[in-house]
């Protein structure tokens, strides 16, 4: 979910870019959490992973296949911007094999920010010509066998028109851009090619959420354009690779400003250790983290997790120093939304009608992890737990919705608090039947199901999968079967019945009408 979109409040806490050549919230529930798919991605999923299209029309035209995929690659040459040290991306989109229709943009808007006219390219490298632009795209039909499509699109420029936090910001001399505005891609994308590769000039001045595969070279996954994903250009003020629980952060400062490195490496440490207690390891081998420092009172502000092309996070810090050098305050600054957002990663991508799993269940693990990592006694998490399970309920009594409808029309309604804080009740009852240990064994069943930029799921698809899987275990398939029952009984009524709701102010729930 954009955290730009219309972020679920914070409930009340304790103390009450380059040439390219084709070859990773609750919200930090002040800001907005991105770990989800987009709420209207550009194109379905299902085009991007392969789709049956060609294969329907083929049959029904009675017209010959279309020849094997031609895998993408992009080069790219990073040039300097007005006021940022990378402005430009000179790119060159290259295929092995018969071009796409089109080339372009998974945001739109990007395309008004093309400098020139794109460019043919031969095999051997020659300029035979300009190519049409479309309202969509570049048109590349014409392009010959092996050949390449070249375009510079000015980031400096998109940036400052964009101004989203999820897409394009300025951030001292580096750019927050998502590879939706710079890193064009074939339209539709090549079926059952599952990745393309990119090749940019100097690797030192990227920021990708993409695996390496050598120096200045990285594997470009379909999710990318699926599911939204963060990269930063340009000159940083700092970077380190933070490693532990099997896992490696790759920490980028894009600006000067806020928390110290020794005081954010401590905080990663506890987030780390809090997010590897239900599968004794960090769920993923690598999350590139960029370090963004904004104005605010809170040590850390908001976050945001990505999953397009592999796991991304985004954390806004406070731009000042941090008096205290006692740590056990810091989660009332904040630092919960470091569990928060990196316990996305325990989970697949689940459909965004169905936040009140994956956004309920991590909203849950904020308050719960810490206590399984051994620093709070769960009296602790289920008096914090009780506030937010209030919080939700008040703002369910506003909305006057279902807890499905208040999920699956989120967006509509600004109905965040309600969905994750319900699903997050629905996940405490879960607790209650099966105890925190049965919901960790249902937690390491469904990561095993896919990667952390898998092609969403439903929630029940998910919880039947674990039913139905020969290596989940007896515990996690009966914490799945538990839960389906609790979201059936509860879907329909405003919010879950837990008792810390009926202990704060006595109320019954009734149906949602």
């Amino acid at each position: 979910m954009p955290s730009a979109a219309a972020p679920p409040a914070t409930p009340v806490r304790r103390r009450v870019h380059v040439v390219i050549a084709v070859v990773v919230a609750v919200v930090a529930l002040s800001g907005g959490c991105a770990s989800a798919p987009r709420p209207a991605p550009s194109a379905p999923v299902s085009e991007i992973a392969g789709d049956v299209d060609d294969e329907v029309v083929a049959r029904r035209t009675r017209e010959p296949r279309r020849p094997p995929p031609s895998t993408p690659r992009w080069q790219v040459r990073l040039l300097p911007g007005v006021d940022v040290d990378v402005g430009v991306i000179a790119a060159r989109l290259c295929f092995d094999g018969p071009p796409p229709p089109r080339v372009g943009p998974e945001h739109g808007p990007a395309l008004r920010h093309l400098v020139g006219a794109p460019q043919a390219v031969s095999g051997d490298g020659a300029v035979v010509g300009e190519l049409p632009l479309l309202d969509d795209g570049i048109d590349t039909a014409g392009l010959p066998p092996g050949g390449c499509v070249a375009f510079d699109v000015d980031v400096e420029a998109a940036a400052r028109a964009i101004e989203r936090r999820d897409l394009a910001a300025v951030v001292g001399r580096a750019l927050l851009v998502s590879p939706d505005v710079w890193l064009w891609r074939p339209r539709p994308w090549p079926r059952g090619v599952v990745a393309g590769s990119l090749v940019v000039d100097d690797d030192a001045k990227v920021a990708l959420p993409f695996a390496p595969l050598g120096p200045g070279r990285f594997e470009v996954r379909s999710s990318t354009f699926a599911l939204q994903s963060y990269a930063a250009l340009g000159a940083f003020a700092g970077r380190f690779a933070h490693a532990r629980r099997g896992g490696v952060l790759d920490v980028v400062r894009l600006a000067a400003g806020g928390v110290d490195d020794e005081r954010l490496r401590r905080w990663l440490d506890v987030a780390i250790d809090d997010v590897a207690a239900p599968l004794q390891r960090f769920p993923v081998a690598r999350v590139l983290v960029l370090v963004w420092p904004g104005d605010g009172e809170r040590p850390i502000l908001s976050a945001f997790l990505g999953r397009g092309g592999g796991a991304s996070a985004v954390f806004l810090v406070a731009d000042r120093a941090v008096d205290s050098d006692h740590d056990d305050v810091d989660d009332d600054g904040g630092r919960w939304v470091l569990t928060h957002e990196l316990g996305h990663a325990l989970l697949p991508p689940v459909r965004r009608a169905d936040a009140w799993f994956n956004e309920g269940l991590t909203t849950w693990h904020q308050e719960v992890l810490p206590v399984a990592a051994g620093r709070r006694e769960r009296r602790v998490a289920a008096e914090q737990l009780a506030i937010g399970f209030r919080t939700g309920a008040g703002r369910a009594r506003r909305d006057g919705l279902s807890l499905q409808r208040a999920c699956a029309e989120m967006d509509r309604h600004g109905s965040y608090q309600h969905c994750y804080w319900g699903g997050a009740a629905l996940v405490e009852l879960l607790a209650d039947d099966v105890g925190d240990a049965g919901v960790f064994a249902l937690v390491k069943a469904v990561h095993a199901l896919g990667p952390v930029d898998a092609a969403p799921s439903s929630a029940e698809d998910l919880l039947t999968m674990v039913v139905a899987s020969p290596s989940a275990s007896g515990p996690a398939k009966r914490a799945a079967k538990r839960l389906m029952a609790l979201w059936r009984t509860h879907r329909d009524g405003l919010f879950p019945d837990v008792a810390a709701v009926r202990d704060g102010d006595g109320m019954q729930w009734p149906d949602a009408s």
